[in-house]
């Protein structure tokens, strides 16, 4: 017999089913105990409960019968491969800076390797332009500090000033 709070016992009883005839779990009130508990739906009180599979559970299992349910489980989860490959792409085939953004010398190998190293220690992504090299030395651009800004979750915002002294 499962016994708890009505709100943790209803919440348990919309996602799962007896154990042992597979039927819908209510919440009662147990008879000789002053305590709430779930119920069968074949009138005894369970010890084991199973968790009720979802649509896409069941697809998976090949338990779903053909019909609109499965054909949209389908599309959704072509459309999720689709958007995983599209983010690949952008990924591979993103450009490295090239040159030194105050001189304009070109890179070297070496450059280039340490300018990746940089982005992947603070987690930035060097072909989506989040670093860049000014004067031989590596700085974060603003798509890296909107990018940390968005992984992390904090707010980041960029604020100008006029040069002049008005």
């Amino acid at each position: 017999m499962i016994k708890g709070e009505y709100d943790y016992l209803k919440a348990l009883a919309e996602i799962n089913e007896c154990a042992e005839h597979g039927t819908p779990l209510l919440v009662a009130t147990h008879p000789t105990d002053a305590c709430y508990v779930l119920r069968c739906g074949e009138g005894h009180y369970p010890d084991t409960i199973r968790r009720i599979p979802s649509l896409t559970e069941e697809f998976k299992q090949g338990n779903l019968p053909d019909g609109p349910i499965a054909d949209n489980i389908k599309k959704r989860s072509r459309k999720q491969a689709m958007s995983t490959n599209r983010q690949l792409q952008t990924h591979v085939l993103g450009d490295l800076p090239k040159a030194d953004l105050a001189t304009g010398e070109m890179l070297g190998p070496d450059q280039v390797h340490a300018l990746m190293t940089y982005a992947q220690k603070y987690g930035l992504d060097p072909y989506r332009g989040h670093v860049l090299i000014m004067y031989g030395k590596p700085y974060i651009g603003i798509d890296g500090y909107l990018w940390h800004a968005n992984q992390t979750g904090k707010p980041y915002t960029l604020m100008a000033h006029p040069m002049t002294e008005d």
